[in-house]
């Protein structure tokens, strides 16, 4: 163990096999008498060592990188609070960055997350550094070795700046379940010692933010990217239950002529469903199965088929009746149940996973042209049922 900088370093714990064989070479070439001139053996001293050398420093900067420069083995504190974030971060089940994904969707991520934790400050470029991988990591060690992105807003301007992949990306307006960690104080008693564990409590809350989604991973259809930035709101706002902007919703509604048909009538019914204008929308009164009638959204027409795409894929391509079930307690339109079924059954990605199960073979009767072409004869003597004698 050798003290720099106020930093211990373990000796033992650095030198991996190969640097322990660069030892042991350079032993053995101060203990080898030959008949090499000197100066060739300095050379080869000097060039041994070096080897050590570089990779002591490779490794100080690894583990800088990979520890921070702020962790010091002298305070406890810290360690004690990279522990718990640590564990923190393990329950939100943060995956490491993907050079595909934009950094700065990835930030998003990131940054809701340290809130969630509570994070602090001086330890986030720790957090950070430790979810990346592959060559991404591999090029910040070698800036980091350089003396650069040192500090936490480094790191993050190299990787906007490295990583500002191209994709669409729209701002949505959602309401999120997030986890929020409670640290719950509970003192237990092993025999006459107490020990007062860190125990967590785990609770939702529900926040209203601004979150940058990229279309692919909302839709999760390619159909999705297809739509316009109110379309796309509108349908999600449709799907999710919560109408922000009912001014939109009313404009499709008026301009649909199957809406409007209906409610001119005297008995303003769509297949047998009552429609009534309430001024900011136009609602569906719709029975349940228990005889309950519940107040529902009416979509237009030319929208339908954007509902079910969207319905359709965040479900996990249920069935026809899931499908239906799920949707008939947020919005109703014209032959709901029959362009269900229509959809779920042109559903592409569902005709190449299913599994098609042959029909049983039936029973084939032999036919003879003439009596006695065929005989059948049983060699066995007829079987006794009582007394297991022939088996």
């Amino acid at each position: 163990m050798e003290l720099r900088n106020g930093k211990m370093v373990l000796i033992d714990e650095v030198m991996n096999s190969s640097m322990r064989e660069d030892f042991k070479n350079v032993n053995e070439i101060n203990d080898r008498d030959d008949d090499k001139s000197p100066i060739s053996n300095n050379a080869t001293k000097n060039r041994q060592t070096n080897n050590i050398v570089d990779k002591l420093w490779i490794f100080t900067g690894i583990s800088k990188s990979k520890f921070g420069s702020e962790w010091n083995t002298d305070k406890c504190d810290d360690n004690k609070n990279m522990n718990v974030i640590f564990s923190q971060l393990n329950t939100q089940n943060i995956k490491p960055y993907d050079p595909k994904e934009p950094y700065e969707l990835y930030q998003a991520k990131i940054e809701n997350c340290f809130e969630i934790v509570d994070t602090l400050y001086e330890t986030r470029r720790t957090m950070l550094s430790n979810l990346l991988e592959g060559q991404v990591l591999q090029d910040v060690l070698e800036r980091t070795n350089q003396g650069r992105l040192l500090n936490y807003e480094e790191l993050v301007n190299y990787l906007k700046q490295t990583n500002d992949g191209q994709t669409s990306i729209i701002e949505a307006k959602l309401e999120i379940d997030e986890l929020v960690l409670k640290e719950v104080d509970q003192i237990h008693y092993v025999g006459v010692e107490p020990i007062k564990p860190v125990i967590f409590e785990v609770k939702r809350q529900s926040i209203e933010r601004t979150k940058k989604i990229i279309a692919d991973d909302l839709g999760r259809n390619v159909y999705i990217n297809n739509l316009e930035h109110d379309e796309l709101l509108y349908i999600q706002e449709i799907f999710s239950g919560n109408l922000q902007n009912k001014s939109l919703i009313k404009g499709y509604q008026l301009d649909d002529p199957e809406i409007m048909e209906v409610l001119n009538s005297d008995d303003k019914k769509l297949n047998g469903v009552k429609l009534m204008d309430c001024g900011e929308l136009v609602i569906a009164q719709v029975t349940q199965k228990h005889r309950d009638v519940i107040e529902v959204l009416v979509v237009p027409s030319n929208k339908v088929n954007e509902l079910l795409n969207l319905s359709y894929n965040l479900s996990g391509h249920v069935n026809k009746e899931k499908l239906f079930r799920e949707l008939i307690q947020k919005a109703y339109f014209k032959n709901m149940r029959k362009k269900i079924a229509e959809f779920v059954e042109k559903c592409e990605i569902c005709q190449k996973r299913q599994r098609t199960y042959p029909k049983p073979l039936q029973f084939k009767p032999v036919l003879y042209d003439a009596s006695l072409e065929s005989i059948c004869m049983n060699d066995m003597c007829p079987l006794k049922s009582e007394k297991n004698k022939h088996i």
